[in-house]
């Protein structure tokens, strides 16, 4: 987990409701993720994480005659 906080107010005035989140906050944070994930992404881990025990188990039809929908005849 990373948390950040920056200051986005370029005329210093609090409580106004005109922040700089487009120009400053968002783009910041946005360089911030990928760098990080770039690193993350590069880099060789000691344990690789086991995820099986939350796989979610759906059940499987077994003798079922309903036909399967499929994606083509959802968007009709």
């Amino acid at each position: 987990m990373l948390t950040s906080t920056i200051y986005v107010n370029e005329d210093g005035v609090l409580n106004d409701d005109k922040y700089d989140y487009d120009e400053i906050g968002y783009p910041y944070v946005y360089q911030l993720e990928q760098t990080i994930y770039c690193y993350e992404l590069s880099r060789e881990c000691a344990r690789k994480p086991n995820l099986d025990p939350l796989k979610i188990k759906y059940e499987q039809r077994t003798d079922d005659d309903r036909p399967i929908l499929k994606e083509s005849e959802v968007d009709n």
